[in-house]
């Protein structure tokens, strides 16, 4: 097994949110006037949104947003762990930076919503709420705002294979040359596990003989792939494999009818500098305007009718971190991680 390097993983943050407890003070947001509420987002100006969405879908929802409003829109952008870690050490000290957080880890967010770390939502504060499916609102605090599925990606000019599904992927040919996401990110290792509980366990054991390059990150080892370091990467995603394709790179990407994927998550923050701008950016994300461009061609929506979303597989299952959790030692004993 070769390892290159790339960005940080997601880990869990049991420890960093171990002991840590939520303000019970909030800030005063306009309820019930929805006019109102968008005049005093108007005068709060801005607003700041942590987020692990690929850039390209940040930067079309802050335009969206800033467009339709004229409140500007500041954000940072990190992968999972960095953006949990920073945003649970501005919270355990009392003073967090965002206003709006997303991050892809359902994990992260029920122990968030267990120190208090952010506002309940309803449709007094968040409008949009009134179309949304009640399924997807979760502690009503916290909402699903896409769904990323994972598929195959690989390189046209080099890859002796050409996989339609996963079990393609587990060819002798791809010895050495399979470049596959470390367990140590959640959405990785809980496609791994779908696969283990969908073709057993000898499927991860053959991926795993095949001597495969492993990175902390796809979104780096995909273009290490384009670079000629590898022929086939799983688990890959649409965010990060289109972008490449658009710009002329050899690539193809294959998302089989029976996978998982990636669910994106956002609430507002209890302790918000900017609440009323936050509760409208919210609602901005789960409208039908802000769902098309939160998906983008790239993402599913739960919203029915969203123009350019994708259509989730058929086989599309959701793999509970939990369970992820309880057999991670099992999947990397199988993979030889």
């Amino acid at each position: 097994m070769k390892r290159l390097p790339a960005i940080a993983a997601v880990s869990s943050l049991a420890l960093v949110l171990a002991g840590c407890g939520g303000s019970d003070e909030s800030a005063d947001v306009v309820t019930g006037d929805a006019d109102a509420l968008v005049e005093a987002a108007k005068e709060e100006g801005s607003l700041d949104w942590y987020s692990d969405l690929p850039e390209a879908l940040i930067e079309s929802v802050a335009t969206g947003f800033e467009e339709k409003y004229g409140i500007e829109v500041n954000f940072i952008r990190s992968v999972s762990s960095q953006l949990g870690s920073r945003f649970a050490g501005e919270a355990q000290a009392g003073d967090p930076q965002a206003d709006v957080l997303n991050i892809a880890s359902q994990g992260f967010w029920e122990e968030a919503v267990d120190q208090g770390w952010f506002s309940e939502l309803d449709t007094d504060t968040v409008k949009s709420l009134d179309a949304w499916p009640t399924e997807y609102l979760y502690e009503d605090t916290y909402a699903l705002i896409n769904v990323q599925p994972l598929g195959i990606a690989y390189n046209t000019d080099t890859s002796p294979v050409q996989p339609e599904g996963w079990e393609d992927v587990a060819d002798d040919e791809l010895q050495g040359r399979l470049m596959m996401g470390d367990t140590a990110v959640v959405a990785y290792s809980a496609e791994y596990l779908f696969l283990k509980d969908t073709y057993g366990d000898d499927f991860l054991s053959d991926l795993g003989g095949l001597d495969p390059i492993v990175v902390d990150s796809l979104v780096p080892g995909t273009q290490q792939m384009v670079a000629g370091e590898a022929d086939v990467a799983i688990p890959s995603l649409k965010a990060v494999v289109q972008p490449l394709i658009d710009e002329g790179a050899p690539l193809a990407l294959v998302i089989p009818e029976d996978t998982s994927g990636v669910n994106q998550y956002a609430g507002v923050v209890k302790d918000a500098a900017h609440p009323n701008a936050a509760h409208l950016f919210m609602s901005y994300l789960l409208s039908m305007e802000g769902q098309e461009r939160v998906t983008a061609g790239i993402a599913a929506s739960v919203l029915e009718g969203v123009p350019g979303a994708m259509e989730l597989p058929s086989g599309y299952t959701e793999v509970a971190e939990s369970d992820v959790v309880d057999q991670q030692d099992a999947i990397d004993e199988l993979l030889g991680f």
